[in-house]
């Protein structure tokens, strides 16, 4: 089972909900993770301690990455949407994904979700 648009994934374990996670109250954070969370792959973070850390990390690079954390052998980079509750993500085979590779991604997402958000507060 793959990803498709409009296809609902746990914010916990996507790029793209993580992206967004990163940016909502801890305690917005806790009622969301109260509500279940479970390993999708053997990469899955359902630790708290470790989920927190990494949303912590995502907010201070400002963009969110996993690797093979809701699907085997795929990553993913994501950017929220500034002023949304959305994100842009970008999913790649793990085997071409390298950390260079990521944050080319994640530099070309933020410069279009910073134009995006722009265009959408005019």
């Amino acid at each position: 089972m793959g990803s498709a648009v409009g296809r609902r994934m746990p914010a916990y374990a996507s790029a793209s909900g993580k992206a967004i996670l990163a940016w909502l109250p801890r305690e917005r954070v806790v009622q969301l993770l109260d509500l279940g969370v479970e390993a999708h792959t053997s990469e899955s973070v359902v630790d708290r301690a470790a989920l927190f850390q990494e949303l912590a990390e995502t907010r201070a690079r400002g963009w969110a990455y996993e690797r093979g954390q809701l699907l085997p052998g795929v990553g993913c980079v994501a950017v929220a949407v500034p002023g949304t509750t959305d994100a842009i993500s970008v999913g790649v085979p793990l085997a071409r994904l390298t950390d260079d590779h990521a944050t080319e991604i994640a530099d070309n997402l933020v410069r279009t979700t910073e134009e995006l958000g722009e265009a959408l507060r005019r």
